[in-house]
Formats: structure tokens, sequence, C-alpha cells
């Protein structure tokens, strides 16, 4: 494995490999008990070329001080906390690669994903994205909740559209758009739900090949009442669209 750098940021690459350039995003926030875990995963992929850039949306733990860890082998950029959305949205604008791919900070990639997906594109021209199934699993402090969900389908492997799970073209963004930055935690649901309505090509890997770590400080369990309201708005936006005279 060999590092290049760039002027603007560090491309890792093996000998021997050639492939299109892959951008993976990570937004994070106050994510200092796993963020290295979910680097590593990145770092620990079996494709190559990547380039790996990290946006911190204003933590106030030591996420800088991790972040800093893997200054050789990342580009990291530091706003004002706006969200997961509005920090996916940075790490778009500052990719150069011909795919994209996010990574949430508390969640991980097995090694094989990024080539699968990769594969997966290069040999359908006409698919747009590719998404891979995913599987929850609980931290120690929550062993109890993880047994009351052990026959539940939060406990089973899910077909992948969770934004951890997706592979895009870079054009898609084009056409799509960016994520919503008005809505603070289904943003990445409402941009899925925009690609359905425009009839895009999605295939699908159902191995699952990224694991959702499910711990006190998830997003979607800090406000399950907005997320709630949020889907409502969302699907009342969709109908709109679909409603809408040719």
């Amino acid at each position: 494995m060999t590092r290049d750098k760039c002027a603007d940021g560090i491309l890792w690459t093996a000998e021997g490999r050639a492939g299109p350039l892959l951008s993976c995003i990570v937004p994070v926030w106050n994510c200092e008990s796993y963020l290295s875990d979910a680097i590593d995963s990145i770092i620990g992929q079996t494709y190559r070329p990547i380039e790996v850039i990290v946006v911190d949306d204003g933590s106030t733990d030591r996420t800088a001080e991790i972040i800093a860890r893997y200054a050789d082998r990342l580009r990291a950029i530091r706003q004002p906390n706006a969200g997961p959305g509005a920090a996916r949205n940075v790490g778009i604008g500052l990719a150069r690669g011909s795919y994209i791919a996010f990574l949430d900070a508390d969640d991980l990639w097995q090694p094989e994903k990024l080539e699968r997906q990769v594969g997966c594109l290069e040999s359908s021209p006409d698919c747009d994205l590719c998404a891979v199934g995913i599987k929850n699993f609980w931290i120690a402090e929550l062993k109890a909740e993880h047994d009351t969900f052990a026959d539940h389908e939060l406990a089973q492997s899910q077909v992948g559209y969770s934004v951890c799970c997706i592979m895009v073209r870079r054009s898609v963004f084009q056409r799509v758009g960016l994520f919503d930055t008005r809505l603070d935690v289904r943003n990445d649901r409402e941009w899925f739900v925009r690609v359905r309505d425009m009839n895009l090509n999605v295939a699908l890997i159902p191995d699952v090949m990224v694991q959702r770590r499910i711990h006190f400080s998830n997003l979607t369990r800090r406000a399950a009442g907005k997320a709630m309201d949020e889907l409502f708005e969302i699907a009342k936006a969709s109908i709109a669209r679909r409603n809408r005279p040719a």
C-alpha cells in the first residue's frame, strides 16, 4: 500500500490495482468514542484509490484531536454546527472522485464494501447508485435493549437504503440535488425519496457490508419526535411532486 500526497488531500493507492478515484465522506459531531473505528474501516478497504474527507460539524469533544491523529491519511475540514446533511454537502463539494460514498462516524464498513460497489457500477453503466445490506449492532451497555429486540426486524439484516450503504456516481447529485439542510434528522431519507421519485436506477447487493452501531447518542434516538415530524413532511412533498403535471 502506498500513499500519494496531493496538494489538497491524500489518495490511498495500492500497487498493481487501478480504478476510478472514490471519495469517502465522514460527517462527525461529538463522536470521540467511535470515530477512530469508522476511519479505520475506511482505510482498511480493499479498494484503491480512495480519498477520505472528514467534516467536523462543530464538535466540542475530542473529535478534533482524533482527526489530527490521521492527518496524513485524510482531508479534514471544520465548520460551525449545521447538521449531518450540511456536513455531507460540504464533503460532496470537496470530493474529487468519480464515485462518492458516505460513512457516519459511529458506523463501520466491511473491508470489501467499496470494491464490490465499484465493480457493480463499473459493470453496469446504466446504474446510478449501488446499495448494500446493513445490520444493527448494540454497544455492550445496551445489552438489555439488544436482548429485547433479538427477534425483531431491527436485529435482522435490512435492505441497504441508508446513506452509509450507498455508493453514488458524482453526476447523480447534479440531477437529484444535495441533502436538504432544513431537515435535521431525516435529510438522508428525503434524498432517497427524491431518488425514487425520479426513477433512478439502483443496484442492490444484499450482503451485509455495513454495521450500524446502536448507542445512547444515536441521532434518531435523541430526536425521535422530530424524526417522525420530518417523515410526514417528506411524504407530503413526495406526493406533491408525483401529482405535479408533467
